[in-house]
């Protein structure tokens, strides 16, 4: 049993790290409708007025509108290729099992541990030699490869969990692979495929390295990669870089808040696995 005094330390521990996080929600937000000087003056208080003019700016003038656009088509893109493929992969490696499939499993769980950082220059050469460098699509790529080998790990434990007797009265019934994977053991992994593709989702619209690396031009920046660019050319604008954080945030609150319990059921149903 757990001790009460330890208990009451968690407790305390839990409301002080969601208090930390609820008021940085609260400075970001009623700053982001400030002006500079209001900022200035008073940081911590609510905005006498609602600047709507510093979203307007930024995605305009600031190019922030078309790196949102730009993110938007590499994040669902990837998660479409990315579930695509795992689950072409995991339902061989799960309900086909070829002779080989217990060590190609083993082999991408190996490559979950390559650092990707390792993958930067041999990705970048290849990327030059086949002329991928500033291509949106060439970034499909590279995210939907940096993904893929978890992907197949998690959509396989999920499918490997569908009920044998299913798939023996499919059988029986002359389903085939196709139908199979996508009429029946798709739709009762339905909480992996919702992990991985939130997961997925998060990565790609939150990574700033290979976009900054690989993504030269304006025109294909992606959200981070244009935020790091707009606070060091417009510090100053302390308002309008809050008004940025908080449209990247948008997304992603508002993704998890309508998927939070298939989530929460996912996550359960998997440690159970």
């Amino acid at each position: 049993m757990t001790k009460p005094k330890t208990h009451i330390l968690a407790q305390i521990f839990f409301v002080i790290f969601a208090f930390s996080i609820l008021f940085t929600l609260y400075y970001l937000v009623s700053n982001s409708f400030k002006t500079n000087s209001e900022w200035a003056k008073d940081q911590f208080g609510l905005p006498h007025t609602l600047a709507m003019e510093n979203f307007t700016t930024v995605w305009k003038d600031g190019g922030i509108g078309r790196a949102f656009l730009n993110t938007t088509f590499l994040s669902t893109v990837t998660v479409g290729v990315t579930l695509l493929f795992a689950s072409l992969a995991g339902y061989s490696l799960a309900i086909m099992r070829f002779r080989w499939s217990k060590i190609l499993l083993f082999m991408f769980i190996a490559m979950m541990y390559i650092s990707p950082m390792s993958l930067i220059i041999p990705l970048f050469i290849q990327m030059v030699s086949l002329h991928g460098v500033d291509n949106l699509y060439s970034m499909v790529v590279i995210y939907s490869g940096l993904n893929i080998c978890f992907a197949i790990f998690l959509l396989t434990t999920y499918f490997k969990a569908v009920p044998k007797s299913i798939i023996d009265a499919a059988r029986i019934d002359g389903c085939g692979d196709v139908r199979m994977l996508f009429g029946i053991v798709i739709p009762i992994s339905k909480a992996g495929f919702l992990i991985l593709a939130l997961l997925t989702f998060f990565q790609v619209w939150s990574d700033l390295l290979f976009g900054l690396i690989f993504l030269r031009s304006e025109k294909n920046w992606t959200l981070m990669v244009a935020i790091g660019q707009y606070e060091g050319r417009y510090i100053a604008n302390i308002t309008q870089v809050m008004a940025i954080l908080l449209i990247a945030m948008i997304p992603l609150i508002v993704l998890y808040l309508f998927t939070q319990k298939y989530f929460i059921r996912g996550v359960i149903s998997g440690s159970f696995r």
